[in-house]
Protein backbone atom coordinates (compact mmCIF):
# COMPACT_ATOMS: atom_id res chain seq x y z
CA UNK A 1 0.00 0.00 0.00
CA UNK A 2 2.81 2.49 1.10
CA UNK A 3 4.41 1.31 -2.35
CA UNK A 4 1.35 2.35 -3.90
CA UNK A 5 0.75 5.77 -2.86
CA UNK A 6 4.43 6.46 -3.22
CA UNK A 7 3.74 5.96 -7.55
CA UNK A 8 1.15 7.96 -7.28
CA UNK A 9 2.39 11.01 -5.68
CA UNK A 10 5.10 10.58 -8.12
CA UNK A 11 2.72 10.34 -11.06
CA UNK A 12 0.64 14.03 -10.47
CA UNK A 13 4.15 15.58 -9.17
CA UNK A 14 5.47 14.62 -13.32
CA UNK A 15 2.17 15.43 -15.04
CA UNK A 16 2.33 18.96 -12.70
CA UNK A 17 5.47 19.89 -14.29
CA UNK A 18 4.98 18.77 -17.69
CA UNK A 19 2.92 21.94 -18.35
CA UNK A 20 5.03 23.81 -21.43
CA UNK A 21 5.90 27.15 -20.87
CA UNK A 22 4.51 29.62 -23.41
CA UNK A 23 5.67 33.08 -24.56
CA UNK A 24 3.05 35.36 -26.10
CA UNK A 25 1.73 38.62 -27.66
CA UNK A 26 -1.54 39.19 -25.78
CA UNK A 27 -4.48 41.70 -26.98
CA UNK A 28 -4.57 43.77 -23.21
CA UNK A 29 -8.38 44.58 -24.29
CA UNK A 30 -9.47 40.71 -24.69
CA UNK A 31 -6.69 38.81 -23.87
CA UNK A 32 -6.78 36.61 -27.23
CA UNK A 33 -4.14 36.70 -29.65
CA UNK A 34 -6.23 38.73 -32.12
CA UNK A 35 -5.65 42.49 -32.81
CA UNK A 36 -8.90 43.31 -34.92
CA UNK A 37 -10.17 46.79 -35.22
CA UNK A 38 -12.35 48.42 -37.58
CA UNK A 39 -12.46 52.06 -38.70
CA UNK A 40 -15.07 52.83 -35.49
CA UNK A 41 -12.08 52.14 -33.53
CA UNK A 42 -8.99 53.11 -34.89
CA UNK A 43 -7.72 55.61 -37.50
CA UNK A 44 -4.95 55.78 -39.16
CA UNK A 45 -2.29 57.37 -36.83
CA UNK A 46 -3.56 55.70 -33.60
CA UNK A 47 -1.68 53.18 -31.52
CA UNK A 48 -2.48 49.93 -30.32
CA UNK A 49 -0.65 48.17 -27.68
CA UNK A 50 0.31 44.33 -27.11
CA UNK A 51 1.30 42.66 -23.99
CA UNK A 52 4.29 39.73 -24.42
CA UNK A 53 3.35 37.54 -21.63
CA UNK A 54 5.38 34.34 -20.20
CA UNK A 55 3.01 31.11 -18.98
CA UNK A 56 4.35 28.45 -16.55
CA UNK A 57 7.98 29.32 -16.63
CA UNK A 58 10.54 28.11 -13.97
CA UNK A 59 13.69 29.16 -13.38
CA UNK A 60 13.55 32.94 -15.49
CA UNK A 61 16.39 35.00 -14.84
CA UNK A 62 16.71 36.92 -18.53
CA UNK A 63 14.48 37.02 -21.74
CA UNK A 64 14.65 38.87 -25.34
CA UNK A 65 12.23 38.34 -28.28
CA UNK A 66 12.74 39.22 -31.79
CA UNK A 67 8.82 40.18 -33.64
CA UNK A 68 8.56 40.74 -37.17
CA UNK A 69 5.27 42.23 -38.70
CA UNK A 70 4.51 43.74 -42.27
CA UNK A 71 5.97 47.27 -42.16
CA UNK A 72 3.98 49.03 -44.77
CA UNK A 73 1.05 48.09 -42.32
CA UNK A 74 2.64 48.88 -38.72
CA UNK A 75 5.48 50.96 -37.36
CA UNK A 76 7.04 49.96 -33.80
CA UNK A 77 6.81 53.00 -31.43
CA UNK A 78 7.85 51.76 -27.94
CA UNK A 79 8.62 48.61 -25.62
CA UNK A 80 8.18 49.22 -21.94
CA UNK A 81 8.28 47.37 -18.72
CA UNK A 82 5.33 47.41 -16.86
CA UNK A 83 5.25 47.49 -12.91
CA UNK A 84 3.92 44.86 -12.71
CA UNK A 85 6.73 43.00 -15.09
CA UNK A 86 7.67 39.35 -14.05
CA UNK A 87 11.62 40.89 -13.26
CA UNK A 88 10.81 43.63 -11.99
CA UNK A 89 14.05 45.42 -12.80
CA UNK A 90 15.73 47.30 -15.82
CA UNK A 91 14.35 48.67 -19.13
CA UNK A 92 14.47 47.29 -22.25
CA UNK A 93 16.47 48.69 -25.17
CA UNK A 94 15.08 47.54 -28.07
CA UNK A 95 16.77 47.35 -31.60
CA UNK A 96 13.74 48.04 -33.87
CA UNK A 97 13.70 49.17 -38.39
CA UNK A 98 10.37 50.35 -39.32
CA UNK A 99 11.51 49.65 -42.64
CA UNK A 100 11.87 45.63 -42.47
CA UNK A 101 9.36 45.23 -39.86
CA UNK A 102 11.65 43.92 -36.94
CA UNK A 103 12.23 44.38 -33.56
CA UNK A 104 14.33 42.58 -30.63
CA UNK A 105 13.80 43.74 -27.17
CA UNK A 106 14.97 42.04 -24.09
CA UNK A 107 15.69 42.28 -19.58
CA UNK A 108 17.10 40.58 -17.17
CA UNK A 109 17.35 39.85 -13.63
CA UNK A 110 19.03 42.56 -11.40
CA UNK A 111 22.10 42.01 -9.29
CA UNK A 112 21.06 39.35 -6.22
CA UNK A 113 17.44 39.04 -7.86
CA UNK A 114 15.38 35.63 -7.59
CA UNK A 115 14.73 34.07 -10.32
CA UNK A 116 10.80 33.98 -11.70
CA UNK A 117 8.69 31.04 -11.41
CA UNK A 118 4.87 31.11 -12.69
CA UNK A 119 3.01 33.47 -15.08
CA UNK A 120 2.63 37.02 -16.21
CA UNK A 121 3.96 40.13 -18.20
CA UNK A 122 7.76 40.77 -19.82
CA UNK A 123 6.50 44.01 -21.52
CA UNK A 124 3.95 46.04 -23.64
CA UNK A 125 5.34 46.81 -27.19
CA UNK A 126 3.07 50.04 -28.96
CA UNK A 127 2.57 49.74 -32.63
CA UNK A 128 1.44 52.48 -35.06
CA UNK A 129 -1.38 51.89 -37.69
CA UNK A 130 0.03 53.32 -41.06
CA UNK A 131 -2.27 51.96 -43.84
CA UNK A 132 -5.60 53.20 -44.39
CA UNK A 133 -8.78 50.99 -45.35
CA UNK A 134 -11.49 52.75 -46.67
CA UNK A 135 -14.90 51.14 -47.85
CA UNK A 136 -14.49 51.71 -51.45
CA UNK A 137 -11.10 50.70 -52.00
CA UNK A 138 -8.84 48.32 -49.55
CA UNK A 139 -11.51 47.07 -47.38
CA UNK A 140 -9.01 44.90 -44.95
CA UNK A 141 -5.06 44.49 -44.54
CA UNK A 142 -4.14 42.31 -42.31
CA UNK A 143 -0.38 40.64 -40.42
CA UNK A 144 1.03 38.35 -38.25
CA UNK A 145 2.82 39.55 -35.09
CA UNK A 146 5.29 36.79 -35.23
CA UNK A 147 8.62 35.82 -33.06
CA UNK A 148 11.30 35.03 -35.53
CA UNK A 149 14.80 33.91 -35.36
CA UNK A 150 13.98 31.31 -31.75
CA UNK A 151 17.09 29.98 -30.36
CA UNK A 152 19.02 33.47 -31.17
CA UNK A 153 16.90 36.01 -31.41
CA UNK A 154 14.04 34.69 -29.14
CA UNK A 155 14.69 33.32 -26.29
CA UNK A 156 14.75 32.33 -22.10
CA UNK A 157 17.50 31.74 -19.79
CA UNK A 158 18.01 31.08 -16.39
CA UNK A 159 20.65 32.24 -14.46
CA UNK A 160 23.09 30.06 -15.16
CA UNK A 161 22.51 31.14 -18.74
CA UNK A 162 20.73 27.85 -20.21
CA UNK A 163 18.02 27.80 -22.31
CA UNK A 164 14.81 26.66 -21.07
CA UNK A 165 12.72 25.34 -23.23
CA UNK A 166 9.14 26.95 -24.27
CA UNK A 167 7.18 27.54 -27.40
CA UNK A 168 5.55 30.82 -28.89
CA UNK A 169 2.45 32.17 -30.03
CA UNK A 170 1.96 34.65 -32.42
CA UNK A 171 -0.36 37.76 -32.78
CA UNK A 172 -2.58 38.72 -35.51
CA UNK A 173 -3.10 42.07 -36.59
CA UNK A 174 -6.61 43.32 -38.76
CA UNK A 175 -7.76 46.59 -39.67
CA UNK A 176 -11.27 46.79 -41.42
CA UNK A 177 -13.71 49.08 -43.47
CA UNK A 178 -16.96 48.80 -43.25
CA UNK A 179 -18.93 46.88 -46.36
CA UNK A 180 -19.85 49.93 -48.43
CA UNK A 181 -23.81 50.14 -48.79
CA UNK A 182 -25.46 48.03 -51.30
CA UNK A 183 -25.91 49.22 -55.00
CA UNK A 184 -29.24 50.34 -56.22
CA UNK A 185 -30.48 50.11 -59.75
CA UNK A 186 -33.31 51.47 -61.13
CA UNK A 187 -35.24 53.18 -63.69
CA UNK A 188 -35.03 56.99 -64.03
CA UNK A 189 -37.53 58.51 -63.82
CA UNK A 190 -39.64 55.86 -62.29
CA UNK A 191 -42.81 57.21 -64.13
CA UNK A 192 -43.12 58.86 -67.60
CA UNK A 193 -46.58 61.73 -67.19
CA UNK A 194 -47.00 62.83 -71.13
CA UNK A 195 -49.94 63.51 -72.30
CA UNK A 196 -48.21 64.21 -76.08
CA UNK A 197 -47.83 60.85 -76.05
CA UNK A 198 -50.23 59.00 -78.21
CA UNK A 199 -49.90 55.16 -80.00
CA UNK A 200 -46.82 54.37 -82.08
CA UNK A 201 -44.79 56.75 -80.44
CA UNK A 202 -41.66 56.49 -78.67
CA UNK A 203 -40.17 57.70 -75.14
CA UNK A 204 -37.16 56.58 -73.49
CA UNK A 205 -35.73 55.62 -69.87
CA UNK A 206 -32.39 54.96 -68.24
CA UNK A 207 -31.39 52.08 -66.85
CA UNK A 208 -28.74 53.77 -63.51
CA UNK A 209 -27.41 52.25 -60.58
CA UNK A 210 -25.90 54.02 -57.43
CA UNK A 211 -23.56 53.27 -54.28
CA UNK A 212 -21.65 51.03 -56.63
CA UNK A 213 -18.19 50.00 -56.21
CA UNK A 214 -16.19 47.67 -58.98
CA UNK A 215 -18.60 46.89 -61.40
CA UNK A 216 -17.69 44.34 -64.07
CA UNK A 217 -20.38 43.31 -65.42
CA UNK A 218 -24.04 43.45 -65.27
CA UNK A 219 -27.44 41.59 -65.49
CA UNK A 220 -31.21 42.26 -65.41
CA UNK A 221 -34.58 42.00 -66.36
CA UNK A 222 -36.95 44.42 -66.84
CA UNK A 223 -40.73 43.41 -66.90
CA UNK A 224 -43.48 45.52 -68.28
CA UNK A 225 -46.83 45.11 -69.70
CA UNK A 226 -46.36 44.00 -73.74
CA UNK A 227 -50.15 44.56 -74.63
CA UNK A 228 -49.51 48.68 -73.91
CA UNK A 229 -46.02 48.79 -74.55
CA UNK A 230 -43.14 47.39 -77.17
CA UNK A 231 -39.50 47.33 -76.04
CA UNK A 232 -36.05 48.35 -77.74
Amino acid sequence: MIALLCAQTMLVIGIAHATSTTMALVNPLDGTNQFNFTTAQKSLGDTFAANLTISNVIGLASWQAGIGWDPALLDFVSVVLPTDNVLAYGSPVPAHSNSTGYLVAGASLGPGAQEFNGSGRLAVITFKIIKGVSSNGTRQVNCSLAFENLGEDTFLLNSQLVNLDFTTVNGNYTYTAPAPPPATLFINPPKVVDPTITAGMQFDVNLSITSATDVNTWSTDIFYDNTILNAT
